[in-house]
């Protein structure tokens, strides 16, 4: 993947990234700085770690949504087609949309 990307423009898109062990087993520094027009990505409870990948950040706190908020959110991507999730499946998508914590 370091050779296909260097030198490239990309985007690279890496979510809930725990620590920096994580990030380092799919980041490379020199690739993703060889090109200035390419952009990571990364969504992180704690932004600290982040800092050391990034020569400019841009830092969007998003808040935690709420249960109705969620299973609607669930429903959209769940049944693309209405957008309304079966009664049958309502059971199964609650314990699903309160494991993702709010779906933050």
């Amino acid at each position: 993947m370091k050779e296909f990307l260097m030198n490239k423009k990309f985007l690279l898109t890496l979510d809930d990234m725990k620590n920096k062990s994580y990030i380092n087993d799919v980041v490379f520094m020199d690739v993703l700085h060889s090109n200035k027009d390419s952009i990571l990505i990364m969504t992180k409870k704690n932004c600290k770690i982040v800092k050391d990948y990034a020569i400019e950040i841009h830092k969007f706190d998003i808040e935690e949504l709420n249960k109705d908020t969620s299973l609607k959110l669930f429903s959209t991507y769940a049944c693309r087609d209405d957008n309304i999730l079966p009664r049958e499946l309502i059971e199964i998508g609650k314990p699903i949309v309160k494991s993702c914590n709010g779906l933050t």
